[in-house]
């Protein structure tokens, strides 16, 4: 089954093979980046320092995604948990991007 946007992509298949749930795609000047959940349950739970809690994936036509990384620090007590879900991002007029979740 194909869709009549792309029809090169199919809507039963994901386009991004690893872990990233509840994305949120954000287009900045041409270039979409998804924020997607992670979670230990996920494997996507900071593991070492310097590890994220979000995936972030970057494409410039929403077919092909390039894993860039993670968003969103270990907090410094683990005590206060580690499980967070459904990011949003904005784009500030200072270049700064933004998370919510």
């Amino acid at each position: 089954m194909k869709n009549s946007i792309s029809p090169s992509i199919d809507p039963l298949q994901p386009v991004h093979p690893a872990y990233c749930a509840d994305p949120f795609v954000l287009n900045v000047r041409g270039v979409y980046y998804a924020y997607g959940t992670g979670g230990p349950d996920e494997g996507r739970a900071p593991q070492r320092p310097g590890d994220e809690h979000f995936v972030v994936l970057r494409s410039h036509n929403l077919t092909d995604w390039e894993d860039v990384g993670g968003a969103l620090a270990p907090l410094p007590d683990p005590a206060m948990g580690n499980h967070f879900w459904a990011p949003e991002v904005a784009h500030g007029d200072d270049g700064n991007f933004y998370m919510y979740y």
